[in-house]
């Protein structure tokens, strides 16, 4: 039965990759790593009533909102913006430490949720234009937006974990890189991925100074991949980018991967925040959503990424990491 139902699953993706491959199982690309393919989604849990819940699950989401950066004038909204970034650290490391072989992702995304709920906070993903898990689980292929499902982690796999939390009416974002039963030394350019992709966040952070645009800080990113690729094909992803974040979940300025994409006008204030986080794919690769229009993964050739972010404050100081431990 698993192995009919992989089967099938094999073939949707090939249909999914816009018609390269035939629904002959051996026309699907080999890969160097244990594919990911989207398995069995549960219901959406059921969040209790007394937990405060964001607009966009009982109406449309504000467009004109998400227009404008996310600037927090006074300190007490800056201590609620401080607190949710905080929680969503602290859910991240709670469900990141029960990541080992043999547990599924949505264990992993139960795990997220019953954290989140328990301090009075709503997962922010649950429900979020559809999405119905709590958390995004992106393994090996998956490029991000992974949804949490019955896929049981291998030992050597790579995953991205994005959590997000919605306390006192603002959103705490952040995510980190995990390797199920420890980083294998063998595995040269997944260990030397991980590590470029966090140092190019951080870069990304560090040009996030006022008066600072979206250019300076696609130029941290790209100078900074420039010097540590070494003999490898890193390639930032295209097709997201970071954005504004507090009381809206996504907002202005959106910060691309690609040169010259997002608001490049926008300069940064003080007091305004907005999440850094890059995505490393490990080779050049054209990258599709797949039938379920969240789960986004390499196709030709395969390949593995490696995401990190972290939830930032700009100040008169220089950058604020909101989400760091």
């Amino acid at each position: 039965l698993l192995l009919n139902r992989r089967m099938k699953s094999l073939r949707r993706l090939a249909r999914s990759l816009r018609g390269r491959f035939s629904a002959d199982d051996s026309q699907l690309p080999h890969a160097h790593f244990n594919l990911i393919l989207p398995g069995k989604v549960r219901q959406m849990y059921s969040v209790p009533d007394h937990i405060p819940k964001p607009y966009y699950l009982s109406r449309p989401i504000d467009s004109s909102a998400g227009d404008l950066p996310q600037v927090h004038r006074t300190e007490e909204e800056l201590g609620r913006m401080r607190a949710a970034c905080r929680l969503a650290r602290h859910v991240l490391e709670t469900a990141g430490a029960q990541i080992k072989p043999g547990v599924t992702t949505e264990e992993i995304d139960l795990v997220v949720f019953e954290e989140t709920v328990k301090h009075g906070a709503y997962p922010s993903p649950l429900g979020y234009k559809g999405f119905p898990k709590s958390c995004c689980t992106s393994v090996n292929n998956v490029v991000c937006h992974g949804i949490p499902d019955d896929t049981c982690l291998l030992p050597g796999d790579t995953l991205n974990l994005d959590v997000t939390v919605f306390l006192d009416g603002y959103h705490g974002d952040t995510s980190s890189m995990f390797t199920v039963g420890g980083t294998s030394p063998a595995d040269r350019t997944m260990v030397h991925l991980v590590h470029v992709t966090e140092a190019v966040m951080h870069a990304g952070i560090a040009a996030c100074r006022v008066g600072s645009t979206v250019t300076d800080v696609q130029h941290a990113y790209f100078s900074t991949l420039e010097q540590l690729r070494g003999e490898y094909e890193f390639v930032l992803d295209h097709w997201f980018c970071s954005h504004g974040i507090g009381t809206e979940f996504h907002a202005e300025p959106n910060i691309g991967n690609k040169r010259g994409s997002g608001e490049r006008g926008m300069t940064l204030v003080p007091g305004q925040t907005l999440t850094i986080e890059p995505i490393l794919l490990e080779r050049p690769s054209e990258v599709v959503i797949l039938e379920d229009k969240w789960t986004c993964t390499s196709t030709l050739p395969l390949a593995r990424s490696a995401q990190f972010e972290h939830t930032v404050l700009v100040t008169e100081h220089g950058p604020e990491i909101l989400t760091k431990v």
